[in-house]
């Protein structure tokens, strides 16, 4: 019954009996579950009393859920795992702390006294708050360095991101820094724009020299001087300048850069007898402009404000690193398990 849910799943216990529970609700637009809902549901399928391996309880509940084979392939951004075996296994992992289920042996898990009254509350849902109830459980979480203890009060976005406390916590430290990425590069834009042209043009040179464009026998060199036919940077990747490519700055604050400036800046580049170039402005483009860059026979890559921080970010231009953190998980080979 579960066979193409298990292929799915990739465990090597395969062989199992059909399992049965109550239809599970679809949940939001969100196709896997979070794991705190998946709570309820696996107790539920525990109350038979037997021992339930993990690999029973995702084919069972992927079942249950109507969980496609494209949501049973989504990994995680680490790509370690599926993001339904991770919540899987985060949501039993809390249950566990809680002592609704208990785990007899190796991925196998199976209900508790303590579990069994829970289910005969009826309760709508199992999660988080429901289970503070146990002092095991809230003992745990003040152990534990909750994802809820950084949450900033910072005003969002008109796109909600998602709760915290309906993140699994290694997804919730990864939104966490979303969040951190997402104040660093406004700060960083901000910045920008606080300083002078000059200053600009430079931050550009130096921006294509640390995503290494140059190469090894190359250089980036900042014109920015009269008589530049309005290019403010050049990128001689090789000795001879084969391959030159010319840069072109713009640090406007909220006025965004249009299809006759690309159009200017096309023809600076006949001046030099070139056929690439890179625009980059802190503002935006048109539409206009970058339906003229994409059509034209030359290659004009157009970086707007948004993607020029996220690239300063990556390779630590104005930025630097404040703290590391290095998430790891159990190394299942190191005990020898038959």
């Amino acid at each position: 019954r579960h066979q193409s849910q298990l292929a799915a799943l990739d465990e090597e216990d395969r062989d199992t009996p059909p399992c049965k529970a109550s239809r599970l609700p679809r949940g939001g637009a969100v196709a896997v579950p979070k794991y705190q809902e998946l709570m309820l549901p696996i107790l539920r399928l525990l109350e038979d009393g037997r021992d339930w391996r993990t690999s029973e309880l995702r084919a069972a509940l992927s079942e249950e859920f109507g969980l496609s084979q494209d949501d049973l392939r989504e990994r995680i951004p680490s790509g370690t795992s599926t993001r339904f075996a991770k919540n899987v296994d985060w949501s039993r992992h809390y249950l566990k702390r809680a002592g609704v289920l208990e785990a007899p042996g190796r991925a196998i898990a199976r209900i508790t006294a303590r579990g069994r009254e829970l289910l005969s509350e009826e309760h709508e849902k199992v999660d988080v708050p429901l289970l503070q109830r146990y002092s095991e459980f809230t003992d745990f979480r003040s152990r534990e360095r909750s994802a809820e203890a950084t949450q900033t009060s910072e005003e969002e976005s008109a796109d909600e991101p998602p709760a915290l406390d309906d993140l699994n916590p290694e997804d919730a430290v990864r939104e966490h820094y979303r969040r951190h990425r997402d104040r660093v590069t406004d700060e960083l834009l901000e910045r920008v724009l606080e300083e002078s042209s000059d200053f600009f043009e430079v931050l550009v040179v130096r921006l294509m020299e640390k995503l290494g464009y140059a190469g090894e026998d190359g250089q980036v060199i900042h014109l920015g001087r009269v008589g530049d036919g309005g290019v403010d940077g050049l990128i001689s990747p090789d000795r001879l300048g084969l391959e030159s490519v010319y840069l072109q700055a713009k640090r406007w604050d909220s006025t965004p850069v249009g299809r006759p400036a690309v159009q200017a800046f096309s023809g600076s580049l006949d001046m030099y007898r070139a056929t690439k170039g890179v625009f980059i402005t802190t503002s935006s483009f048109t539409k206009g402009a970058r339906e003229y860059a994409e059509t034209i026979q030359k290659t004009i890559i157009l970086i707007d404000g948004g993607r020029l921080v996220d690239l300063m970010y990556e390779v630590d231009l104005g930025v630097t690193t404040q703290d590391t953190i290095e998430l790891k998980q159990l190394d299942s080979d190191f005990f020898n398990e038959d």
